[in-house]
């Protein structure tokens, strides 16, 4: 491929979001630069979603599996159908500025190793205002292994609305973990960290819609937990024991702070009555990570007696005042 530009194909994997799905295409056809195809995967929905395919004949590609699959699944679909040398995927509700595919591409010409780019996005609700805007300005333009790994551990730096990766690199780790039911795009960016690195850029390429399906947190939130249950015990640990242990005190670090994060967003979400349903859960976690008894822990024991968990000290507080101003002066960089 040497010489030769990199091509980009944009995946759509759609399920019952019909009353969005016609922005995000007329978005995606609006493109300053063309992408190499748009394939739409309609997974089976009871909604308007196929009539409104058909509006599109002749602009988009429309495919639809066997049968309705799970997310994760979907998306391995999706992207085993598209024909680029690097993938990018978009919800169907969400939007593409239109510099979406333009920036994506930049990224891929910068770094020869590059297996991920991720770009800025903001967060929108359901009439599109904008919620917030996310640079990812805590990370460098190129990042390479092993800190393209350590820098996930807390959480994903990667935004599902502005990404694209290399579809030989998808290949090689065997796809979106299809263990996980929500968050198997962390997971599937924690596996491709060791082959290669994360390109960031910094303008804003997406809008990513959020906040308009009620209660949706606490409906999802088993699920959540059982992923970032499969990441903490399964997929870090392979991952990890690819650079030969030595990032082990840290991994084991970052899994203890990971899990007392999940603490306090549950302690969030929750009434009081609710938690004792996820006692023997957490507790199953803490011994599965080496991290032992949870029975003398002060933040275990706000959590019992229905307290809010919090992970806030001196430094944190210090961390949330300056960081206003680093945005600012990294927005000029």
């Amino acid at each position: 491929m040497s010489g030769l530009k990199q091509t980009l194909s944009v995946g759509v994997p759609a399920y019952n979001q019909g009353r969005y799905l016609k922005a995000t295409l007329d978005s995606l056809l609006a493109q300053t630069v063309a992408p190499l195809e748009i394939v739409v995967s309609d997974n089976h929905s009871t909604d308007e979603t196929a009539s409104i395919l058909r509006g599109y004949q002749g602009r988009i590609r429309a495919i639809r599996p066997d049968t309705h699959l799970d997310m994760m699944a979907h998306w391995n679909f999706v992207v085993a159908n598209l024909k680029g040398d690097w993938v990018a995927l978009l919800s169907s509700d969400d939007i593409a500025k239109p510099n979406y595919v333009e920036v994506l591409q930049r990224g891929t010409e910068r770094s020869k190793s590059a297996v991920l780019i991720r770009a800025g996005w903001e967060t929108i609700d359901a009439e599109g205002r904008l919620i917030e805007e996310r640079k990812l300005l805590g990370v460098r333009t190129v990042v390479s292994p092993p800190q393209t790994f350590l820098e996930q551990l807390l959480g994903p730096k990667v935004s599902f609305a502005a990404f694209a990766v290399r579809k030989s690199a998808w290949e090689s780790v065997g796809g979106f973990p299809e263990q996980c039911a929500l968050v198997g795009d962390w997971g599937f960016w924690l596996k491709i960290s060791p082959m290669g690195n994360f390109v960031r850029e910094m303008p804003v390429i997406s809008q990513y819609r959020a906040d308009y399906r009620p209660a949706i947190q606490k409906r999802r939130l088993v699920p959540w937990l059982q992923d970032e249950f499969i990441l903490a015990t399964e997929i870090i640990p392979k991952i990890s024991g690819q650079f030969n242990g030595a990032f082990a005190e840290r991994v084991d670090r970052g899994k203890a702070q990971r899990l007392f994060q999940c603490l306090e967003s549950c302690s969030v979400i929750l009434e009081p009555t609710e938690r004792p349903e996820l006692v023997s859960f957490f507790q199953k976690w803490a011994l599965a990570i080496g991290l032992g008894s949870l029975e003398n822990n002060r933040k275990w024991n706000r959590f019992l007696t229905g307290k809010r968990v919090s992970q806030a000290s001196g430094m944190a507080y210090i961390k949330s005042r300056i960081r206003p101003l680093y945005a600012w002066l990294r927005s000029y960089v």
